[in-house]
């Protein structure tokens, strides 16, 4: 039920952000960044760190977006939700390495945590760790068996795992005859 709560506040929030940019369009000052501004203005606001993390990601400004992320988790380091929200951000700029430690941190906070499997399975597939890619969408679907996207990823990772093996296997046995011929 955390995840669902925190889901809805996501929702307003980039209905929010949509609606006008309302995040990043406030600050004035060039020279600061928005995340120094927003300190100023309110500095033990995490709801609104969060929904400038997501505005600086949504615009591409992801470095930016961390450090909002980071300003939050001082705040409220037992989120679950939102060290999944920085791992995502630190995926989509590849420090995969710094991503799996946010997934980890997520889930070492709520195991049940789907959307921190999911994306840690999928951070692992994008470094070709497939096998524990795999261990990562099982246990999302041990938590939730209907989870469309770890379905889907269980099974692309499942037939690239088997079609590697495949190719393994082949490779030996062409080994095999060539030391057999020669």
């Amino acid at each position: 039920m955390k995840n669902i709560s925190f889901l809805s506040l996501l929702f307003i929030v980039s209905l929010v952000c949509i609606a006008g940019n309302a995040i990043c369009g406030v600050f004035g000052d060039d020279n600061d960044k928005p995340v120094d501004t927003l300190l100023k203005k309110d500095p033990q606001n995490a709801t609104m760190l969060v929904t400038l993390g997501i505005d600086l990601s949504n615009s591409g400004r992801y470095n930016e977006s961390v450090d909002a992320y980071n300003q939050a988790l001082k705040l409220e380091p037992g989120n679950s939700s939102l060290w999944n929200l920085k791992g995502s951000v630190l995926q989509k700029i590849e420090k995969y390495e710094e991503a799996i430690r946010a997934y980890n941190q997520a889930l070492s906070i709520d195991h049940e945590n789907i959307d921190a499997w999911n994306n840690k399975g999928s951070v692992l597939v994008e470094i070709d760790r497939l096998e524990d890619a795999s261990k990562a969408f099982n246990q999302a679907l041990l938590i939730d068996p209907e989870n469309a996207y770890a379905k889907e990823n269980l099974e692309q990772v499942s037939d690239k795992i088997n079609e590697l093996t495949f190719l393994k296997s082949v490779e030996i046995l062409k080994t095999k005859m060539e030391i057999r011929d020669s």
